[in-house]
């Protein structure tokens, strides 16, 4: 029967293994999230321009033009959103060889877009489907079922022959019991974020965000061997991976 790592052991070993790669997990993890930004910014636009409004009293409703271009750009930036959804399966990747302590190349997010394209788009919007669905119905079961489904982009990810819809059944399989650690370890993120949001996102490109991917990757690492481990997925569920991966990042007995 395997048994979970501490929460302070698995972010101990994130820092370090960022530590090792500081310079390449920094602007990996930034040109990823930069993909979002266009579709971000365009998407905010009918709020921005009611912001203004109030601020500067200027009657922006009677320029129906701005409104109508603000409500049909996410159409066209739609493939930008696209792309974003599939990078961060594959930033989810990167991390998880980062956590191991294996080399990374900055753009390796973008090298692997032809890998799996339309399986880890669909895995991905799939997931969301449903995350949206329950949130619709009742909150606090929609965010349990967020957990639930958390590890789904990084089987697909690091397992390319699982597919969209088994990823999801097998993340809600290596979750089971395990929804109260992932809440708190979003909860110790929560005085970085506060920082991050200070710094006006400074603090975020430079640590706060890289070091959360790799906590995350370390997190799914954790979850899936102790689900092979304990015989919760079999390992041919998971292209045949053993219990333990070949190797551990460092000795974690020293930590706890």
């Amino acid at each position: 029967m395997g048994y979970m790592k501490p929460r302070h052991v698995i972010k101990e070993l994130a820092r370090q293994s960022f530590a090792a790669q500081r310079g390449k997990c920094i602007l990996s993890v930034f040109l990823v999230l930069l993909t979002s930004v266009p579709y971000q910014v365009v998407n905010r636009l009918p709020s921005c321009f009611i912001r203004i409004e109030r601020i500067t009293g200027w009657s922006l409703v009677q320029h129906e033009l701005l409104y109508s271009i603000a409500d049909i750009a996410p159409i066209f930036l739609l493939p930008f959103m696209i792309l974003s959804i599939v990078l961060l399966v594959n930033l989810h990747g990167v991390m998880v060889k980062v956590f191991y302590g294996q080399p990374i190349t900055s753009t390796e997010p973008y090298s692997a877009l032809k890998i799996n394209f339309g399986r880890k788009l669909g895995g991905s919007l799939w997931m969301a489907l449903w995350t949206c669905l329950w949130m619709l119905l009742f909150i606090i079961p929609g965010i349990v079922k967020a957990f639930s489904y958390s590890m789904t982009q990084y089987i697909l990810a690091c397992h390319p022959n699982v597919t969209a819809t088994d990823a999801i059944k097998l993340s809600k399989r290596m979750t089971k019991g395990y929804k109260v650690e992932l809440f708190q370890l979003e909860l110790s993120f929560i005085g970085w974020k506060l920082l991050n949001f200070l710094t006006l996102g400074i603090l975020g490109i430079f640590f706060v965000n890289p070091y959360y991917y790799i906590t995350q990757a370390g997190f799914f690492i954790e979850l899936r061997n102790l689900a092979v481990a304990n015989g919760v997925i079999h390992p041919a569920e998971l292209d045949g991976i053993s219990p333990q991966y070949p190797y551990e990042p460092q000795d974690a007995q020293q930590l706890q």
